[in-house]
C-alpha cells in the first residue's frame, strides 16, 4: 500500500543526523550494513544515485530517497531485509499496528483461527500470562458485550475458593471480597448492573456513601435516604429481621448475596451519618453490649466484638468494618444452614 509504505519508511532525520525513526531507521541501517547486496536497490529522486561513502558523510541525502520505489524493490529483490534484526527492532514497540489497525486485526484473527498458527497462540498466551490483571481488565473487558462479560465472570468464578470460610474476610482486601462475590455470583447475574451494584456496596461502600451525601437536596437523594432509614428501622426490629432471614431460604443464591450486601451497606451508611465522634461510638457500643476501654493514646480497645480481639485507631473506617462484619456473619449463617 503506497500510503502505508510512505508512513512507515519516510521518517529520515531532517537535520542530517542519524536519528531516523521507525522503518526509515531500519532501512538505513540495513542498507549500510549490507550495501554489497542491496545498495543498488535504492531508488533516488534526481539524475543520479548516491554512493554509500557519500551518504555516510552526508546522511541528509537519504531525504532524496524515492521511498516507495525503494521499498517495492526490497519486497521483490531483498528478502533478507524483511527477516532482519534491523526491521524486527523497528516493529518492537507495536506502533506499526496503528497504521491500519483493522488490517492487522483481521490478519491476526486469520492466523489464530483459519490457519491455527502456533506461534501466534504462544504469543497470546505469553501476553496474557505476563500482563497484569488490572491492565487486562481495563483493556479487554470493556470490549465485551454484557452476555460475554457474564460468561467471563462465570469462568472466572471457578478460579476462586467458594467455601464458607471465604466469608471470614473482614479487612480492607477488596480483591478478596470480589473473589468471593464472583465465585458465588458468577455468570448467574440476570443483568450485569446487579453485579456492578453488588460490587459497589461491598468494595466501594465509602464512595457510595459520599455519592449519596453529594445528592443532598436532590429529590432522588432524599428518597434514597428515606428508604435507607426505613430499612434500618426494619433491621432494629428483631422479629422483622428474622422474618427476612427466613424468606432468604426461598431465594436464589445470587438474590441472597444481593439483598444482604445492600443491607450491610445501609448499616455502613447509617453509622457514617450517626457515629461521627468517640462519644457516639461509645454510646452505640454500650447499647449493644460491646465491651471496650479507652487507652492512653485515645484509641478504643475492644475486649469483645462478637469473637474479635482488635485494636482500632479512630481513623480506621469503623462503619465499613462493621458493615463488612455484618455481611460476613450473615452469609456464614446462611451458608452453614444450607448444608
Amino acid at each position: 500500500n503506497p500510503k502505508r509504505i510512505l508512513e512507515w519508511f519516510s521518517e529520515f532525520a531532517f537535520d542530517g543526523g542519524s536519528d531516523h525513526k521507525r522503518g526509515a531507521k531500519a532501512l538505513a541501517q540495513f542498507a549500510f550494513a549490507n550495501r554489497d547486496i542491496c545498495w543498488e536497490e535504492l531508488e533516488w529522486r534526481g539524475k543520479h544515485g548516491q554512493s554509500p561513502a557519500v551518504v555516510a558523510t552526508k546522511p541528509h541525502y537519504l531525504l532524496d530517497l524515492d521511498v516507495q520505489r525503494t521499498v517495492e524493490n526490497f519486497l521483490d529483490n531483498v528478502p533478507d531485509f524483511w527477516s532482519s534484526s534491523e526491521f524486527a527492532e523497528s516493529l518492537k514497540d507495536g506502533q506499526i499496528l496503528f497504521l491500519d489497525a483493522k488490517f492487522f486485526l483481521d490478519l491476526f484473527v486469520r492466523f489464530m483461527y483459519d490457519e491455527d498458527v502456533s506461534d501466534v497462540w504462544d504469543a497470546v498466551e505469553e501476553f496474557v500470562t505476563e500482563e497484569s490483571f488490572s491492565s487486562l481488565t481495563q483493556h479487554l473487558l470493556i470490549t465485551l458485550e454484557e452476555r460475554d462479560l457474564c460468561r467471563f465472570l462465570e469462568l472466572l468464578g471457578g478460579c476462586f475458593d467458594s467455601r464458607v470460610e471465604s466469608w471470614d474476610v473482614v479487612g480492607d482486601s477488596s480483591s478478596s471480597w470480589l473473589g468471593v462475590v464472583v465465585s458465588r455470583y458468577g455468570g448467574d447475574a440476570e443483568s450485569i448492573d446487579e453485579l456492578l451494584l453488588l460490587n459497589s456496596v461491598i468494595n466501594q461502600g465509602r464512595q457510595l456513601v459520599r455519592l449519596v451525601r453529594d445528592e443532598n437536596g436532590d429529590d432522588e437523594g432524599e428518597v434514597l435516604k428515606e428508604t435507607i432509614a426505613d430499612v434500618c428501622r426494619g433491621l432494629e426490629k428483631g422479629s422483622s429481621f428474622c422474618l427476612l432471614m427466613r424468606e432468604l431460604w426461598k431465594m436464589k443464591h445470587t438474590e441472597v448475596i444481593r439483598i444482604l450486601g445492600i443491607l450491610s451497606w445501609t448499616v455502613q451508611f447509617r453509622l457514617s451519618e450517626e457515629c461521627q465522634s468517640p462519644d457516639s461510638w461509645e454510646s452505640l457500643f454500650r447499647e449493644n453490649g460491646i465491651e471496650f476501654r479507652r487507652s492512653s493514646d485515645h484509641s478504643l480497645m475492644f475486649s469483645h466484638l462478637r469473637g474479635f480481639n482488635l485494636l482500632w485507631i479512630f481513623q480506621v473506617d469503623l462503619p465499613e468494618h462493621v458493615a463488612r462484619y455484618c455481611l460476613s456473619t450473615w452469609m456464614k449463617w446462611f451458608l452453614a444452614r444450607q448444608k
